[in-house]
């Protein structure tokens, strides 16, 4: 389902209620329940193994309405005991997009191959494209994912909750599970999209109405077997009007429907969720190097109209390929922002486009908006951080950022260089690199000013070089809870090997609340990829728990949740849930441990 898609017409309420409720009255009623309790639900996959799902997706209004439907072939290439990485590709494609404005092919998704990384939760924890893939190829095939993403309990539960995203934003769904005559029923209901602050500025809401999914879990395969689902949707518009949006969607297992997988490398595909700069070598699309100017800033425009603060990145990957297209147009291109025909909504999304479009053309025009008197000082800062990011490191680059860093009147557009500073130290190799690192650690060296010292810190987070683990440490001893804050996360930007001991010991000793929550992140990122969480470790953190601020307890079970696979970690999460006064806090408790290890802990 499309973004938040640009307003059509105004769709009477009542009206549109009508236009799902038949389906909503027709939910098939569970088939009489079994006495006896849920099973694990947890999926587990075979190395070699070979699924292929049926899926429909179907979202519109009255007026305009996106229908996809295509066999989803999955061959399993790695499976562990958390998960697996499937190699896959949609086969019968059949697509018709009159409600996006930048609809996508058939050709564009027919039979390219893609990778899903699927956990133990039957989550898609990532997707992963090639560089062939179109942006609203993507988007067409992440969108339809999502919607049919049932999130199992890992566990023998009745209910739980799970934090997912898809076309409308991020929600925590509720999950209920009940054994019936046949099989497992897990049901799945979006109470409400999280509040997007960027949203509510442009003045733009999404309402859940109605949503309801079901599922069946077998058991004894560990596997959903088929997924039917239906959901209402309020769209408010800065200029009053709303317009209600429907959504159906359905996936069901076919295994002899199996269309072979073309051959891919997954060392060649992109599991980012942002965008990456388009290879040099990536073909031009023809009909983009015959858009006019004009025509490509009004396409442009269009995508913040239809998809709001969503619009970012596919409206900066559309620019971007443009401008790869038409590099002769690059300057240009930067006389529409300078004679004020982008959107202010837009202009984060432009500078990203220049970023990305990597070629010689684009980096020039970057060189010259950070020193260019028209452009506000926020939007020369925008350059300066995509020069940052522009294309392979070089020293003309680092020259001019040095120069922004040290010399420009504007605070914002120096500290942005300086961490632009940070971001190619990390990016270039070789001498380059080495004489950047070094002026990374004499400016933190030299750094006098609360705000020049969390500047260096920032920049040398940016940077991410494990040789600045000890320069990191010594200053989690400032005296400004600030400075301390700021290390602490950086610390976290680190291998574990070099920053895990001075985040424990910091943990031990800090007293100042926020801190303590910063630091708390730190371990979290560098415990991302499994805990090695001691026995004093626990101790610590058992301790902690008795701390006041919810923030802290908050950052702790966030911490412990990394090693939730270990019993010692399970009971002292259940045992903190009984003593927890916070709803929000025994919510996230209960994530992580069963209904049977709270009771026994109770």
């Amino acid at each position: 389902m499309s973004r938040l898609p640009k307003p059509l017409m105004v769709v009477a309420l009542g009206t549109a209620v009508g236009s799902l409720g038949a389906w909503f009255a027709a939910t098939p009623t569970p088939a009489p329940q079994v006495a006896e309790p849920t099973p694990e639900l947890a999926c587990s996959f075979v190395r070699g193994e070979r699924r292929a799902y049926e899926v429909s997706s179907q979202a519109g209004t009255t007026e305009a309405v996106d229908r996809f439907a295509g066999t989803l072939s999955l061959e399993v290439v790695e499976a562990s005991a958390v998960g697996a990485l499937a190699r896959a590709a949609f086969s019968e494609v059949s697509l018709e997009q009159t409600l996006s404005d930048t609809p996508a092919r058939e050709r564009d998704v027919e039979g390219a191959p893609f990778f899903v990384r699927i956990d133990r939760q039957c989550r898609y924890t990532h997707l992963g494209f090639g560089d062939d893939w179109q942006a609203s190829g993507r988007d067409v095939v992440t969108q339809v994912l999502h919607a049919t993403e049932m999130v199992v309990s890992g566990e023998a539960r009745d209910h739980w909750q799970a934090a997912q995203r898809d076309g409308g934003g991020d929600y925590v769904a509720e999950y209920r599970a009940a054994v019936t005559a046949d099989g497992v029923e897990v049901v799945r209901q979006k109470p409400a999209y999280d509040a997007d602050p960027e949203a509510r500025r442009l003045g733009i809401e999404l309402t859940v109405l109605r949503s309801r999914a079901e599922a069946r879990f077998d058991a004894a395969a560990q596997s959903i077997e088929r997924v039917a689902g239906a959901e209402q949707l309020m769209l408010s518009l800065p200029d009053g009007t709303e317009q209600v949006l429907t959504h159906r969607f359905s996936m069901g297992r076919r295994d002899e429907a199996f269309a072979l997988v073309a051959a891919a490398s997954v060392d060649d595909v992109d599991f980012d969720d942002t965008p990456r700069a388009i290879p040099v070598d990536r073909p031009v699309d023809p009909g983009l190097a015959a858009l006019a100017l004009g025509d490509a800033r009004d396409r442009f425009g269009d995508f913040f109209a239809r998809l709001g603060s969503d619009g970012v990145f596919p409206a900066a990957r559309f620019l971007a390929d443009w401008l790869r297209a038409n590099p002769a147009q690059s300057q240009a291109l930067m006389e529409e922002l300078r004679s004020g025909a982008i959107d202010e909504a837009a202009q984060a999304s432009f500078f990203l486009a220049f970023e990305l479009a990597g070629t010689d053309a684009s980096r020039e025009v970057l060189v010259g908006a950070v020193v260019d008197g028209v452009l506000t000082d926020l939007n020369r800062a925008r350059a300066a951080s995509a020069l940052a990011d522009h294309g392979e490191p070089s020293r003309a680059v680092a020259d001019v950022l040095l120069g922004l860093a040290h010399d420009d009147a504007s605070g914002t557009v120096s500290t942005v260089s300086r961490l632009g500073l940070g971001s190619l130290a990390g990016r270039a190799d070789g001498a380059l690199g080495d004489e950047l690192r070094d002026v990374l650690a004499g400016e933190l060296a030299a750094a006098e000013a609360r705000t020049d010292r969390v500047a260096a810190i920032d920049a040398i987070a940016n940077c991410g070089d494990d040789r600045f683990a000890d320069a990191l440490g010594a200053q989690l001893g400032a005296g400004e809870p600030s400075v301390r804050a700021h290390a602490a996360e950086a610390l976290g930007r680190l291998s574990p090997e070099v920053a895990r001991t001075h985040l424990v010991e910091q943990l031990g000793a800090e007293e100042d609340p926020q801190v303590v929550a910063s630091v708390l992140r730190g371990l979290r990122q560098v415990d991302e990829g499994g805990s090695a969480l001691g026995a004093g470790e626990l101790s610590l953190a058992g301790e902690r728990l008795a701390s006041p601020h919810a923030s802290v307890r908050l950052g702790l079970i966030e911490w412990l949740g990394r090693s939730a696979d270990r019993p010692e970690v399970r009971r002292l999460l259940a045992e903190q849930f009984h003593r927890e006064t916070d709803l929000r806090l025994k919510q996230r408790l209960g994530s992580y441990v069963s209904a049977a290890e709270l009771r026994a802990a109770g």
